[in-house]
């Protein structure tokens, strides 16, 4: 009777150690399967990318139709080009042109960095961002002012031609200074451009090109 108990006791324990060890078996099974929780690093948010703000950009080109030598000075007629480069609408678009002796290169960044009026003179026109507009207009110099060379016993005058334009866009304003030199057109793309003359009387060019000399960006 004595033996048979121990055999029963036996038996139980090896039964408990079976089911203890298959219950450790379970649970480590289901912990491998179990996927691990993500890392701290990985469970922060990212920061979003700043997106730039929108502004206009407007690019300055001219294109001289015809230049006049006159008793009383020199002018150039041209078209004003305005292409907005940016990606918001142009508007109070402020425009102020001078022309200088194509020597005069400390009064055109001076001229360059002058304040200019507040207020469009056109204060309903604007350019919207991949168009353009283009103003016809004239720009010249009084004879007491221009500063001409003699050269071979001719005398040539070379004018060169500045604008600013300032403008605004909705949180935001530019500026854009360009200058060009303005010649008599050349006989070939490698050839250079004509210099004016002064010493044959009043006379119209009417084969005129420009070459950009000078440029500022704000």
């Amino acid at each position: 009777m004595a033996l048979g108990a121990a055999a029963f006791l036996w038996l139980r324990r090896v039964t408990r150690k079976a089911r203890s060890a298959e219950s450790i078996s379970r649970f480590v099974a289901a912990w491998r399967e179990e996927p691990e929780p993500p890392s701290a690093k990985e469970a922060v948010p990212a920061e979003p990318v700043p997106v730039p703000a929108k502004r206009a950009r407007l690019e300055v080109d001219i294109r001289p139709d015809r230049a006049s030598a006159t008793d009383d000075g020199a002018l150039v007629h041209y078209a004003l080009i305005l292409a907005n480069r940016g990606d918001a609408r142009a508007g109070n678009i402020r425009i102020d042109g001078k022309m200088f002796n194509a020597s005069a290169d400390g009064a055109v960044d001076a001229f360059f960095q002058a304040p200019i009026h507040d207020v469009s003179g056109s204060p309903h026109v604007s350019i919207a961002p991949g168009e353009s507009i283009a103003l016809e207009g004239q720009i010249g110099m009084p004879r007491a002012e221009l500063q001409p060379i003699e050269v071979q016993g001719r005398v040539i005058f070379v004018p060169l031609v500045a604008i600013n334009v300032a403008y605004d866009w909705d949180g935001g304003s530019g500026r854009t200074s360009t200058s060009w030199l303005v010649g008599r057109q050349a006989a070939s793309p490698e050839a250079r451009m004509g210099a004016f003359r002064l010493d044959l009387g009043p006379r119209i060019y009417r084969q005129v090109e420009r070459r950009e000399a000078k440029k500022r960006v704000a």
